[in-house]
């Protein structure tokens, strides 16, 4: 059976938005190699996206602030496309807006009836005002709403109404990307009774369940707050083991708990991404991206710009703890987005700057190594897998 990966593009990255568009690829499981078959209709400006297996179904979201029907604001689109397993062949079925600015990450439900999705929103701002409580009038400051929401999802795969929304408040100490939350991923624990969702713009960590009952979303106690301004950006938990870790943008260490189906989390520590004796050069802003765990919970691989690598680490199954056994260059700027095959053989980088695709084998010892399979992709931002069942 035939396996295909889809590569999204983000055209933020600085490439003309034309350029840009979500490729499917047909990918070789014995050598990696992978051969451009189509790029989608329609999804210049579609990155995040997710694959469910049982349907045939691919999700993406439309990260954008301003909705095509509306001059301006009315946040971004979640898109579903019915995929032919005999062809590869896809068919969009659906277009809903998720009502907020900027989708960021979705996750599907366990069961194949809910999707999670986190909007990042935007750093817009209104200004209003308004008498105080002395009756003195003073300037009132408004942002988007930054929420995670709950989509139903129907039977045939496509999208339908929003059913619950939370909202995030707070900020961080950094203005030019804290003035407001910004939730950024929401990830589903391999129980599928949690949702973890990482908010980059107020630095907190949360956990969500799903009310199947009432069709809601519950929020299981107060968020973790991590030390001010590390924002916190992609998660990961253990396949097998009570682990959760999470990477973030305002520092280089991956964040270690242990947590219950409760959604209780216990900090056990952290671990650098880059060696001790690493010296950042001057100017250089450096900032993990993507996150992926190895289906064998062995090994975790964070990406990091500024130094344009992939930290490769193992996880003692013990207490969870992290070793830096690796950082391999990427070879191109910006490298975004990550992904291992569906038998954790291969590596792929998404460099978003670079415009390039980049293949790594994995070894047993979870070590990567060049291919020197590389395949041009403008923006190449986010990578998801599809293997027909």
């Amino acid at each position: 059976m035939k396996e295909y990966v889809f590569i999204s593009s983000w055209p933020k990255g600085g490439v003309v938005p034309e350029a840009c568009g979500m490729g499917q690829y047909e990918f070789s499981p014995a050598t990696g190699e992978m051969n451009l078959l189509r790029t989608l209709r329609g999804t210049r400006g579609l990155s995040v996206t997710c694959v469910d297996e049982k349907r045939g179904i691919l999700y993406a979201l439309d990260e954008r602030s301003d909705l095509p029907s509306m001059r301006v604001g009315g946040g971004g689109r979640l898109f579903a496309f019915r995929l032919d397993p005999a062809t590869g062949e896809t068919e969009q079925i659906s277009c809903v807006p998720t009502c907020c600015p900027n989708p960021a990450y979705l996750s599907l439900d366990a069961t194949g009836r809910y999707m999670v999705v986190a909007n990042h929103a935007s750093h817009s701002c209104v200004t209003k005002i308004a008498r105080d409580d002395s009756g003195k009038y003073v300037p009132v400051v408004e942002f988007d709403d930054s929420v995670v929401e709950l989509f139903s999802i129907n039977e045939d795969g496509t999208v339908g109404e929003i059913l619950d929304v939370a909202k995030h408040f707070g900020s961080g100490p950094f203005l030019d990307k804290q003035k407001n939350p910004h939730p950024h991923s929401a990830v589903r624990s391999p129980s599928g009774n949690l949702f973890a969702v990482c908010d980059k713009g107020n630095d907190g960590v949360y956990m969500y369940k799903i009310d199947r009952e009432n069709d809601r979303l519950i929020a299981c106690g107060p968020p973790h707050m991590t030390p001010p301004g590390t924002m916190p950006r992609y998660c990961a938990f253990h396949p097998t083991l009570p682990f959760f870790y999470h990477n973030c943008e305002g520092s280089i260490d991956v964040s270690i708990y242990r947590y219950d189906e409760e959604g209780h989390l216990n900090p056990l520590g952290s671990a650098c991404a880059l060696p001790q004796e690493h010296v950042r050069p001057d100017g250089v802003i450096y900032e993990q991206q993507g996150l992926c765990m190895d289906p064998s919970g062995q090994f975790l691989y964070d990406i990091l710009r500024g130094p344009e690598m992939v930290a490769v680490f193992r996880i003692d199954r013990a207490d969870g703890s992290l070793t830096l056994l690796q950082n391999q260059p990427t070879g191109y700027g910006w490298p975004r987005g990550i992904a291992l095959s569906p038998d954790g053989r291969f590596l792929l980088a998404t460099c978003l700057q670079g415009n390039k695709v980049v293949v790594f084998a994995v070894g047993g010892d979870g070590r990567l190594s060049p291919t020197g399979h590389e395949y041009d992709h403008a923006a190449a931002a986010y990578a998801v897998f599809w293997k027909p069942s």
